[in-house]
């Protein structure tokens, strides 16, 4: 039996996933509130204060990540000057294109555009992609399983979501969580093992905490939906995925700063409010303008790597104060031909595959950043 039906696992797989969560529209779409009063200036050049030193900008955009590139994008187009400060010496922030250590170009940071161009998930990404003729690659062979001694799963069948020891039942429902407890402690309470998680309940550990740090209220829902699935077979007719740009992230970059003032190597210190707009001190001098568009990462702030006069209202520093940055490690390496075959007494290896994950390893899933890619004989994977 094959069923496409509704609901799809949009909602089930793809959020267990953590792909619900990823940053899909972030670029064209990314104009900071504080710019929205912008005024008109008179083109692609600053004008000068009454003291003639220093430029004052329509606007200064602060981070060059893709959020920041976004904003000075649209605030470009609406006709007013834009200046970007960057403390790196490249554009991108976590989305870094390296073309000179391997084979290949390869992704030292963010790897895919989340959603298909024709799907409902359709991030504005694709307008790029698009309108520059870059080519990219769908990862659709993409295979979970829990234990080395299980067979693979494509996440993109049903059978992601079966219960490999049958599902559960519950006669009053699904047992509610207790305040403070773990992911792990209520499933192994509910009668619900390790050995018992469907793929797509465990697909949360992949890209996120693991469960004994997740709350349990977290994966409740994902439980309850996961159980409507379990008499659906075949594909299920996700027409979302995520895509690889061949060639490198960077190519969809580029257009952003097109006609656009970039200053790289400048640190933020201080951003001072006047009654004319702002100065800017940097490590490399100070700048001004009407307004300021702050795309920094949120652990910046909470860190007071840059000093605010006035401060910023105490109870948006405590907010910043919660935010918790998690290390990420992510190896890549170069083999002269495709790796994994077919081991002796293991259930056969996918091939060719775009993702492999085995969840009972950390970290847990191989990607395969090389499938598409043109005349490339070698196979370069991401850990």
């Amino acid at each position: 039996m094959s069923h496409s039906k509704v609901p799809s696992p949009e909602s089930a797989l793809s959020r267990a996933a953590g792909w619900s969560l990823d940053r899909r529209t972030l670029i064209g779409s990314g104009l900071a509130a504080g710019a929205a009063g912008l005024i008109l200036g008179s083109g692609g050049s600053p004008a000068f204060g009454a003291n003639n030193t220093l430029p004052l900008w329509d606007a200064i955009v602060v981070g060059s990540g893709a959020s920041g590139l976004g904003a000075a994008r649209k605030i470009a187009d609406g006709g007013r000057n834009v200046l970007i400060l960057e403390g790196r010496d490249r554009i991108g922030g976590r989305m870094w294109t390296d073309t000179t250590t391997m084979s290949i170009p390869f992704e030292r940071g963010a790897e895919l555009i989340h959603g298909a161009p024709d799907g409902p998930r359709r991030p504005s990404t694709w307008d790029l992609v698009e309108a520059e003729g870059i080519q990219t690659h769908r990862q659709v062979n993409v295979h979970a399983r829990m234990y080395q001694s299980r067979p693979w799963i494509n996440v993109y069948d049903w059978e992601a979501t079966h219960f490999p020891e049958g599902a559960p039942s519950f006669l009053d429902g699904v047992p509610e969580t207790l305040p403070g407890e773990s992911a792990l402690d209520w499933l192994n309470r509910i009668g619900v093992p390790r050995t018992n998680y469907p793929i797509a309940l465990a697909a949360p550990e992949v890209d996120g905490e693991q469960f004994d740090k997740t709350p349990a209220e977290w994966i409740r829902p994902t439980l309850i939906e996961l159980l409507d699935y379990q008499d659906l077979t075949g594909p299920t007719g996700d027409v979302n995925g995520d895509h690889r740009v061949i060639g490198g992230y960077k190519q969809v970059l580029l257009p952003l700063i097109d006609n656009i003032s970039i200053e790289f190597n400048r640190k933020v210190r201080t951003v001072t409010y006047t009654s004319k707009g702002v100065e800017v001190e940097t490590s490399r001098g100070v700048y001004r303008a009407k307004t300021i568009v702050m795309a920094v990462p949120g652990a910046v702030l909470a860190n007071d790597d840059i000093a605010f006069n006035p401060p910023l209202p105490s109870a948006r520093v405590a907010e910043l104060k919660k935010i918790k940055p998690e290390s990420v490690f992510k190896g890549i390496m170069e083999f002269e031909q495709p790796i994994l075959p077919v081991g002796e007494g293991l259930p056969p290896t996918p091939y060719p595959w775009d993702v492999l994950a085995t969840m009972d390893h950390n970290p847990p899933s191989l990607w395969n950043a090389s499938v598409g890619t043109p005349g490339y004989t070698l196979s370069l994977i991401h850990i």
